[in-house]
């Protein structure tokens, strides 16, 4: 420890000495180290991090799978059996299921569930002192708080007894206390209403609580009540009775906290049989030779909705900025090698009086190690910073809510970084900087010359320019793909424009609206909206254009055989004239009316797609309904034929699609999304639509107002993001690769002074001096070239999932790419070979 603190001391007066060194390391290192810890910093806080709670590392949660189960995911994000077979795994079960689980107390400690309140955030209105706003809620068991471990911060939490008496409590996340309370310990008590439903507030969660769920910050946790207004996922099938007692639908999460003494794999096989018999109890038409099964999983991290959405983007930057580090470190290492040429003497001095090679080895790590430090210090500053701007470019409703602020587990991972790149560029300089013969390294130093570079130093000089070289090319492909497939989904025929119209939703059943009085109110919504100044048409749908989320199932076909196979249609429910207020071609028939509306008609337009697969392309007059049996009682008749159009995804192809009015189900009739076409932008008519909606209904909370191209560019939020930053860190790649190569031609040009001065005086003119020195640069960036085209050809595959009409091993993307880089390089290569040809053949032998 003596002799590292000495040699520590040394490295920082010898770094002090050459601040032009330190400074270009500590940038470089400091720019690759930086990227990594504001990766690592969302990855953490999204991916890695353990739930706050009490021994986050004995909670468990329950899932299932099966193979051919009779039916799928329900659309509303709940697990049902009610859609055609498909393998299938969910972490839904039934509330009855749970109540079993629950009485498995020689397993488990605790046994908890909870659903949010609807898919997305803002999912519930909840109102107090006169006002309201859009919150994100959460529906919880009895025995959530207590299971978890969790304490309130003011009043109470809510318990297995306001369960049992149906009580309407609710507790609020300690943020929203502070925003909306003012931190006030008085609001506890008070009497709020949540989707027009009383409820006491009995307490406030703590600081940092944010439920089980990452990326998610619930404003407001409520407790278990059968009530249509507060319905899980937002949505509950009209016969469903009661959510808490019917066996078929599946909608709860469960987690457990396992007991000490039980070990995982046993609790599973017992709880396993347990489920078989329950789904054996409540759906006899499951197939009994392969059942479904009940499987547990743990849960520190929490339930991982929001970071699945997330998980893959982060490592694929994680990797990005791996690659930038490893280019910064064969950066320094080029400078180092350099700089050790210039030290011979010293160390001829250091072994000549003794000294190991290991102990001047060692000193050189040291003086790594301090490098590295600087750069981790500049690192830090860097990554607070550029973790936050990360999530600024995401789209406000899909940022998650997690804390980018560092924590000891950042600074470790800095820490290890940093000494990982310290060893990196360091070890080699060290090595072959600390091979001299010291008679010759003695002589030619007391000379005044400098020393002869030994064949080491130029080979791994070279070693590291080709490493450079080849790890851009790796990230420049990267780039080009990310945005090439960005312009190809920009670029694509959508069928509609986007610009040109304005979208909000809202959901007046919130506000008590429900059968007839919903209809009314949407009439008059879209009549009056339909006559302002600048809109030209108005209608509405179920499902957002772009928004994802999509209705589908079989179907039957009237006249036709049962067959579920190959059935799967997508539907929406949408409004009257909602062909002409998109734009979309009526090809044949005729649009939807207010008549089909008013009267909740079975009838339906059908786009291009769906009649030419099941009708031959002559669809009108033509039948069919939902389900995989024929039911005459719930057809629907084709009265139109229109264009092909995405609504769900700008991705893949455009799906079979029926529009249904949104009034043909009464009963499941609720949130909307009213779709204005307008004659000029669409935000400029957000404050008059605004007031006109104020003047309806002032208590209906407009959810996303915004143009549709924004809501497409939100959609787009994961090609944008990695296009820009994939753009950023190949740009950066590349300046650090031709930095690298600069330094190196640079510093073979000072080593060759009087080389090109004999030259020149023997009569070689200047532009072979160029050339001698621009070959090399170019050299280098095409065997550097030549080495990162398998790598980029293998990596490029792992980004094939993102991509968008574009082949990961695109060879037009990769020639680009290539011929970027080489030129690039050549450029780099050029500025110190001209410096070349400027010396004074007279001036460069006298000073020799």
């Amino acid at each position: 420890m003596d002799g590292f603190l000495r040699d520590f001391r040394f490295a920082v007066r010898n770094m002090g000495r050459n601040p032009g060194l330190l400074a270009v390391v500590a940038l470089s290192l400091g720019l690759g180290i930086g990227a990594n810890t504001a990766i690592f910093t969302l990855l953490r806080a999204v991916v890695l991090r353990n739930l706050p709670v009490r021994e986050p590392d004995r909670l468990v949660l329950f899932h299932w799978g099966a193979e051919t189960w009779p039916g799928g995911l329900d659309q509303s994000g709940a697990g049902g059996p009610r859609q055609t077979p498909w393998r299938v795994s969910s972490r839904s079960l039934p509330f009855p299921f749970f109540r079993e689980l629950a009485g498995h107390t020689s397993l488990f400690s605790a046994v908890f569930a909870f659903a949010p309140l609807g898919p997305s955030r803002q999912n519930i209105t909840l109102a107090a002192g006169g006002s309201g706003e859009r919150v994100d809620g959460e529906m919880v068991s009895g025995g959530f708080f207590s299971g978890l471990g969790v304490s309130a911060v003011a009043g109470r939490l809510i318990t297995d007894a306001d369960e049992r008496d149906g009580a309407h409590v609710a507790v609020l996340g300690h943020e929203y206390w502070v925003r909306r309370f003012g931190a006030d310990p008085g609001i506890v008590g008070a009497s709020v209403t949540i989707n027009s439903l009383p409820f006491t507030i009995v307490g406030v969660a703590p600081a940092g609580f944010f439920g089980v769920q990452p990326g998610r910050r619930p404003d407001v946790w409520v407790s278990m009540i059968d009530r249509a207004e507060l319905a899980p996922w937002g949505f509950r099938p009209l016969d469903v009775a009661s959510l808490f007692t019917v066996r078929d639908y599946w909608w709860a999460h469960v987690m457990a906290r396992l007991r000490d003494d039980v070990d995982e794999r046993q609790a599973q096989a017992v709880l396993d049989g347990a489920f078989q018999r329950f789904v054996a109890d409540a759906l006899p038409e499951v197939d009994r030779e392969r059942p479904p099964h009940l499987g547990m999983e743990w849960a520190a991290g929490g339930l991982d909705l929001v970071r699945d959405d997330y998980e893959r983007p982060l490592y694929i930057l994680m990797g990005m900025v791996a690659l930038v580090l490893l280019i910064a470190c064969a950066n320094v290492a080029v400078l180092l090698l350099a700089r050790a040429t210039t030290r011979r003497r010293e160390f001829a001095l250091r072994v000549s009086l003794g000294a190991p090679r290991a102990r001047v080895v060692r000193q050189l790590i040291t003086e790594s190690l301090v490098l590295a430090a600087g750069g981790a210090l500049l690192g830090l500053l860097c990554a607070g910073w550029t973790s936050r701007a990360l999530m600024v470019l995401l789209p406000p409703k899909e940022r998650p809510l997690v804390d980018v602020g560092p924590d000891p587990t950042v600074l470790v991972f800095t820490a290890g970084v940093a000494i990982a790149a310290a060893f990196l560029f360091g070890i080699v300089p060290a090595l072959v900087g600390t091979r001299v013969d010291l008679l010759p390294a003695l002589k030619q130093a007391s000379s005044g010359t400098l020393a002869a570079d030994r064949p080491g130093h130029r080979v791994w000089s070279a070693a590291f320019v080709i490493i450079q070289v080849a790890l851009s090319l790796v990230l420049l492909m990267g780039a080009a793909l990310f945005v090439r497939t960005l312009s190809n989904l920009h670029r694509q025929t959508l069928g509609l424009e986007p610009e040109r119209f304005l979208v909000f939703g809202l959901d007046p059943t919130q506000n008590g609206y429900s059968g007839d009085r919903i209809v009314a109110l949407y009439r008059e919504i879209l009549v009056r909206l339909q006559g302002l100044p600048g809109v030209e048409s108005a209608s509405a749908m179920r499902h957002r254009l772009f928004s994802g989320w999509v209705s589908s199932g079989a179907i039957s076909v009237a006249g036709e055989p049962p067959n579920p196979a190959g059935t799967t249609l997508l539907s929406n429910g949408v409004g009257p004239g909602f062909a002409r207020t998109l734009g979309l071609r009526v090809l044949a028939g005729r649009d939807l009316t207010w008549e089909d509306v008013g009267a909740g008609r079975r009838v339906a337009l059908v786009n291009e797609a769906m009649a030419q697969h099941f009708f031959a392309g002559d669809a009108i007059g033509r039948s069919f309904n939902y389900g995989d049996k024929p039911d005459p009682s719930r057809e629907y008749e084709i009265v139109g034929i229109v264009s092909n159009a995405k609504y769900s995804q700008v991705r893949g192809r455009d799906p079979r699609t029926a529009y249904v009015p949104y009034s043909a189900n009464r009963a499941t009739l609720k949130d909307l999304h009213i779709v204005l076409r307008t004659a000029s932008s669409p935000l400029a008519l957000v404050p008059s639509v605004r007031a006109a909606m104020h003047a309806i209904e002032p208590n209906v909370a407009l959810v996303e107002l915004d143009s549709l191209s924004n809501h497409m560019a939100d959609s787009l939020w994961q090609e944008g993001l990695f296009a820009r930053l994939a753009t950023a860190f190949g740009a950066l790649a590349l300046t650090l690769a031709c930095v690298g190569l600069y330094g190196t031609i640079s510093y073979g040009v000072s080593r060759r002074r009087t080389e090109v001065a004999v030259r020149v005086a023997l009569g070689a003119r200047r532009g072979q001096i160029l050339w001698m020195f621009l070959r090399q640069a170019v050299l280098l960036a095409a065997a550097g070239v030549a080495a990162g085209v398998p790598l980029t050809l293998w990596t490029s595959t792992f980004a094939s999932s993102l991509l968008f009409n574009l082949a990961p091993r695109d060879p037009a993307t990769l020639a680009v790419s290539a011929g970027i880089l080489i030129g690039v390089a050549s450029l780099a290569g050029y500025l110190p070979s001209r410096r070349a040809t400027l010396i004074e053949p007279a001036a460069a032998l006298k000073q020799e």
